[in-house]
């Protein structure tokens, strides 16, 4: 028998959000055909130039004798753009040196954009408490991410920020406290929307603009009382004016 160099069949995308998808297929091999490699080529609907992923390459990768396929069936196309309608289309080279034509072309559209909170805002509530407030004024997400950092700090790493919340503050929830800060200390602070319950990579396009706050020092509260107060030198003669 001779392999009839068959277009991939069973293309479909999903796990499709904003900047990704994932385009599947079959495995066009068999007993009679081995494949050497794949391409992909997709663009935005109404352009006029493809772009592409091969997955193989370069031609000729077979094994020895043309016996070691090429068994992928899937492949990640990143750097999307969101609410935009895509289409592509395939094509398979086998071992041997034969090609497909090209698939009839599939679409597949990005999902919405992750909108990300508003109106960030941060005050130091007590002198080691600072508290963060936003709103979901941009529209809705799943939860927030918070961080800040020491605003001081010289070339900062990744290390320098501390998370605000944990894993994230639900969506409904507009504040949150963060404890354990230094009195008179300047900290910046950013958020984050994520609009998938479970993370991963469908998050708003940026961070927040920085905020920037002090926290309050350490001073007594009116109606507090202040025992053996000494002034030295003590010219006062318990009068102060």
């Amino acid at each position: 028998s001779v392999c009839a160099e068959d277009a991939p069949t069973g293309l479909f995308v999903d796990g499709i959000i904003h900047s990704r998808a994932v385009i599947n297929w079959d495995n066009m091999n068999s007993s009679i055909c081995i494949v050497d490699q794949y391409r992909i080529q997709y663009r935005v609907v109404g352009a006029s130039a493809w772009m592409s992923k091969t997955m193989g390459a370069p031609i000729g990768s077979c094994g020895a004798n043309g016996t070691t396929g090429n068994n992928r069936i899937d492949k990640l196309i990143l750097d999307l753009t969101g609410e935009t309608d895509y289409e592509y289309r395939m094509k398979a080279w086998y071992c041997g040196g034969g090609s497909s034509a090209w698939t009839s072309i599939h679409t597949f559209t990005t999902a919405t954009i992750c909108p990300n909170v508003g109106n960030l805002a941060v005050y130091g509530a007590t002198p080691t408490k600072a508290t963060f407030t936003w709103d979901a004024s941009n529209g809705v997400y799943s939860f927030v991410r918070l961080k800040a950092r020491v605003d001081s700090i010289s070339n900062p790493t990744d290390p320098d920020w501390f998370q605000i919340g944990g894993m994230g503050v639900s969506y409904g929830t507009n504040t949150k406290d963060k404890n354990g800060l230094t009195p008179g200390e300047t900290y910046r602070g950013q958020a984050r929307a994520f609009c998938d319950p479970n993370g991963g990579a469908y998050f708003s396009l940026t961070w927040t603009p920085l905020v920037y706050w002090t926290q309050p020092t350490v001073r007594v509260e009116g109606g507090g009382a202040i025992a053996n107060l000494e002034v030295y030198p003590n010219p006062s003669r318990d009068v102060f004016n």
